[in-house]
């Protein structure tokens, strides 16, 4: 009897092996109403629309946010963030390390990089360096080993692209990879970060001429475009910054507990913004000429009009909290787990006043926090 009964589990614990399906080699399946689908991204691409969030989810809109149509994914990988650099040519990034790409607007999109390939090739470059002897080589290619050795499922966080050449992807653990050929081969940048201590980077973004990078501890990098290093930037903060956004010189990076710092120098100087509630600030936007929004785990929405110096009330209530904002003709698009609204200056989301609802957003917004490799 004990050797039927090991035969028996050995079938079935087989059986359910043989059924499992990597993310990475599936295409995401075709949802009934793929806009109250949790949505964790959302960018244009020229007059689109395009949204990005669980099991490979892709979908975009051509009609200012009312409708949303699902795209092909190649992927059931959780998507994280996306980015364009005009109406054809994007990015997105998300777990299990994947890159994807699209050339025609987000209608097809292609795989570029994985966390499988990534933890080969990236530790390959920093073998390279230290058999050229290296001496900060073999800390960085002991990092890359400790990030892969459970297999690739840490995700990127974020994707922002210059120009349709050069990109960059950040993550959990100091992770970051750049490409100079729109994505044909990616590398890893960790050497040009000054974060010794691989602290997890949650945000890149372009603003005004300089690109930024926040993360836990209160970090913010500037990239040095002379010597191509993310210099670090002191804020007087400890916490963590979940993002960014910005206009000209002026920089607004927000997190934990209402956090919301503010740069009007081009992120050299900052100072901490006074808000009027404290849950975390999760998503936020430019909106306009010295105007900017942000939205909280409350599902608040705050609005500036002098520059980001002071915050007020738009919207206050139960809408579901944020995962990203993006202006619309004088209105928000507003995502959240429970998919996308398009609401109205100083609405709530979720409120009766929605201007139109994609999704029916009223529950908590789940923040996954990657834990470290042991």
């Amino acid at each position: 009897m004990k050797t039927i009964g090991f035969l028996l589990l050995f079938a079935v614990s087989g059986a359910a092996y043989a059924q499992f399906e990597d993310p990475l080699d599936v295409a995401a399946l075709t949802l009934a109403a793929p806009a109250k689908a949790p949505i964790t991204a959302l960018t244009h691409a020229g007059p689109l629309l395009v949204g990005v969030g669980m099991r490979g989810l892709i979908v975009s809109s051509a009609d200012g946010g009312v409708t949303w149509t699902q795209q092909p994914s190649p992927v059931q990988s959780d998507l994280t963030a996306v980015t364009f650099v005009g109406p054809a040519t994007g990015w997105i990034v998300g777990h299990d390390g994947v890159i994807l790409a699209t050339k025609d607007g987000g209608k097809t999109w292609k795989k570029q990089l994985d966390g499988r390939g990534a933890a080969t090739e990236f530790a390959a470059h920093y073998q390279r360096l230290v058999d050229a002897g290296s001496e900060e080589g073999s800390a960085l290619l002991m990092q890359t080993h400790l990030n892969y050795k459970d297999g690739p499922s840490l995700p990127y966080l974020d994707v922002c692209f210059t120009d349709e050449e050069t990109g960059y992807a950040v993550g959990p653990f100091g992770m970051i990879a750049v490409t100079r050929d729109g994505g044909s081969s990616w590398l890893p940048w960790l050497e040009h970060v000054d974060n010794p201590d691989f602290v997890t980077l949650n945000a890149i973004r372009k603003v005004g001429d300089t690109i930024f990078i926040v993360g836990e501890q209160g970090l913010v990098f500037r990239l040095d475009s002379e010597s191509q290093r993310f210099l670090r930037v002191s804020t007087g903060y400890a916490g963590t910054f979940f993002g960014l956004t910005g206009e000209g010189q002026t920089v607004i990076a927000f997190g934990l507990q209402g956090t919301v710092y503010r740069s009007a120098d081009g992120g050299r100087q900052w100072q901490s913004i006074a808000m009027p509630s404290r849950p975390a600030v999760t998503a936020g936007a430019a909106i306009g000429k010295h105007s900017f929004v942000v939205a909280n785990a409350n599902g608040e929405l705050y609005r500036s009009s002098d520059d980001g110096l002071s915050f007020s009330a738009s919207g206050v209530g139960a809408g579901a909290p944020a995962t990203a904002v993006e202006p619309q003709d004088g209105k928000l698009v507003y995502a959240s787990s429970d998919g996308l609204s398009l609401v109205k200056s100083g609405a709530t989301p979720g409120s009766n006043t929605a201007a139109s609802r994609a999704g029916e957003p009223a529950a908590k917004r789940i923040l996954a926090a990657a834990s470290r490799p042991q």
